[in-house]
């Protein structure tokens, strides 16, 4: 098992994108091939597991969640990675970002945020939400920022000019 299958994240952003609710989960599987009645399992943030992991069995639990951590949105135009949304008008694709930073002051920064696929979601103001995208979050330490792929904006055109 690679160690970016041990983690995954749920990311809800609210209705203005301006905060951001952030779960880490922890990926258990008993592969030692007889049930621990008694385990006791230490997770990152503090948190414990306390109760039998029988044989072959594979649990998700929350290691951590955050909540209020500010995002910013960004639009980003990398034709080499994103191609053109219309390559004989020169208009190239936009590709939107969220950016945590992993900052004390931003709610985050005791430790490295692990390696792990990140679902986002985004609060519809009505009790729901919508699934934005999902993106492979890097290993992200103290003072880094993590960027999640949300896609590529269909609503914002760039025209591209050369100045000489």
């Amino acid at each position: 098992m690679c160690s970016s299958d041990l983690f995954a994240y749920l990311a809800l952003a609210n209705t203005d994108e301006t905060q951001l609710e952030l779960t880490q989960h922890l990926r258990i599987r008993n592969d030692a091939n007889e049930t621990f009645g008694d385990s006791s399992l230490s997770l990152p943030g503090g948190s414990r597991l306390e109760r039998p992991i029988r044989r072959h069995e594979t649990r998700r639990v929350r290691a951590a969640q955050w909540t209020g951590l500010p995002i910013l949105k960004t639009y980003t135009v990398d034709i080499a990675r994103h191609g053109w949304l219309d390559a004989n008008q020169h208009k190239p694709n936009v590709a939107m970002h969220y950016v945590i930073r992993n900052a004390r002051e931003a709610g985050l920064g005791t430790t490295s945020l692990a390696a792990g696929k990140v679902r986002i979601f985004q609060s519809d103001g009505q009790g729901g939400t919508a699934f934005l995208g999902e993106d492979r979050g890097k290993r992200t330490r103290r003072s880094e920022d993590m960027n999640l792929f949300l896609g590529l904006a269909r609503d914002i055109v760039v025209k591209r000019t050369v100045l000489a």
